[in-house]
C-alpha cells in the first residue's frame, strides 16, 4: 500500500493529471498478486509492452522502477511485461478508462503509427520531439474519437488549404486515418482535426 502511495504520487507529478480514486485499491492488490505469481514462477505475457514504451514512455518508466525495486526487495526477477501491467493501470486511472480500453486506445494508436511509417516509408524515430509530439497529439485524438468529442482547437479554411496543398502526401495520410475512424468507429473527423494531424505528420517526416 505505501509503494503503491507513492507509484501514484509519482505518476500524478509525472503526467499533471488527476488520477480515478480507484487505482489506490486495484494497485497495491496488483503489486500482491505480482510478488505471488513471481515467486511463483507464473508470468503474464503483455502483448502490448513494445507500443506501451513507445506510446507512454513515463508510465512505463514508473513501472520499470517499481519492479527494479520489487525485485530487490523480495529477490526476485520481474520481466518487463510486468511494467506494462503497472504502467496500465497508471493510464487507466489517467484517463479514466476500463483496463480493456486502455488497451484498445494503445492498439489504435499504434497501428495509426504503423500506417504512418507505410505510408512515408520510413521508421519513425521514437527517440525525437517530433514523435513525442505526435504520440501526444494521437492520444488526445483517439479520447476523442471514444468520447466523441470534436477538437476544440479552431483552425481556418485558408491555413487548412494552405497545409493540404503544401504537405499533400501527410494530408493523403490524414485522410487514410480520417477514413479508418469513419469505418471502425462512425465518427467523423473534422476538417481541422485533419488539418492538426497532416501538421504532426510532417513533422515526423521531416525529422533527422
Amino acid at each position: 500500500i505505501e509503494l503503491s502511495d507513492r507509484i501514484i504520487s509519482e505518476a500524478i507529478v509525472s503526467s499533471g493529471k488527476k488520477l480515478s480514486d480507484d487505482v489506490y485499491v486495484s494497485l497495491p492488490d496488483h503489486l500482491q498478486f505480482a510478488v505471488q505469481r513471481i515467486s511463483q514462477g507464473m508470468t503474464i505475457q503483455n502483448r502490448l509492452t513494445i507500443e506501451t514504451m513507445q506510446t507512454y514512455p513515463d508510465e512505463f518508466q514508473i513501472g520499470k522502477k517499481v519492479i527494479e525495486y520489487l525485485g530487490k526487495k523480495k529477490h526476485l526477477t520481474f520481466p518487463d511485461d510486468e511494467a506494462t501491467n503497472i504502467a496500465m493501470h497508471l493510464i487507466t486511472a489517467e484517463e479514466g478508462d476500463s483496463l480493456e480500453n486502455t488497451e484498445g486506445s494503445i492498439e489504435l494508436i499504434n497501428h495509426f503509427v504503423k500506417i504512418i511509417e507505410q505510408m512515408l516509408d520510413k521508421k519513425l524515430d521514437t527517440k525525437s520531439v517530433s514523435y513525442y509530439r505526435l504520440i501526444t497529439h494521437l492520444k488526445f485524438f483517439v479520447q476523442r474519437i471514444k468520447k466523441r468529442q470534436t477538437n476544440p482547437e479552431k483552425g481556418d479554411d485558408d491555413l487548412f488549404n494552405l497545409i493540404i496543398h503544401k504537405y499533400h502526401q501527410e494530408y493523403v495520410i490524414a485522410q487514410r486515418i480520417a477514413g479508418i475512424v469513419l469505418s471502425d468507429f462512425d465518427y467523423h473527423v473534422s476538417d481541422d482535426e485533419i488539418m492538426f494531424l497532416t501538421i504532426h505528420i510532417h513533422r515526423v517526416k521531416t525529422s533527422d
